[in-house]
């Protein structure tokens, strides 16, 4: 009786050790495994999710920063055509100049990064296009200034947070800073014109 307690008791103690010892075992084993899966997938989020997001956020900024930029060239060539006034046909004239210019370089590192641009100026801007059509004269003058003033201040809110890192690329940032001055004084220009034809 006593030697089969002490088998017993053997064999349950072999049993616990044995119970004790799996999880100790599988613990290694599922340690590796899932750092190793956590690495694998780290990994791939670290080259394929992030250069997702830096293409996104850099090819929102492009496509607006494209699209703005076609619709100032595109206004600038209505003013040089509908405006009677010779100081917004001059400020017409940089916004075509400067805008194309700007718009050269967006379209530059849009190719460098592989991003296609929309083609035109948008839905929104179309619409502005089309309001300023329609007008001739000091109408005209008025509405394509306030246009400006309006425009500009969106133009540089979206420059300035992708300056400030909301951009993930560098060169992104770098082109939306080298930006900001021109478009700071298109808009004073055009506050300037503004309150002269009240």
């Amino acid at each position: 009786m006593k030697s089969r307690l002490l088998i017993l008791a053997l064999g349950t103690g072999i049993a616990l050790a044995a119970c004790n010892n799996k999880p100790t075992a599988d613990v290694p084993v599922t340690t590796i495994d899932t750092t190793s899966h956590t690495g694998d997938t780290s990994t791939a989020s670290v080259s394929s999710g992030d250069m997702g997001t830096a293409k996104m956020e850099d090819s929102t900024f492009l496509a607006d920063a494209s699209q703005t930029g076609v619709f100032e060239i595109e206004a600038g060539k209505l003013a040089e055509a509908n405006s009677q006034n010779a100081e917004v046909k001059s400020f017409a004239k940089m916004m075509i100049d400067q805008h194309t210019a700007m718009g050269k370089d967006v379209e530059t590192l849009a190719k460098a990064k592989g991003i296609m641009l929309p083609a035109g100026m948008g839905d929104d801007n179309k619409k502005e296009w089309d309001k300023l059509q329609a007008l001739k004269g000091a109408k005209f003058d008025k509405e394509y200034v306030s246009v400006n003033v309006d425009g500009h201040r969106k133009a540089i809110d979206l420059f300035e947070k992708t300056a400030k890192n909301e951009a993930d690329s560098k060169e992104a940032r770098d082109l939306a800073s080298a930006g900001l001055p021109k478009l700071k004084t298109h808009q004073e220009h055009a506050k300037s014109l503004k309150d002269k034809l009240k």
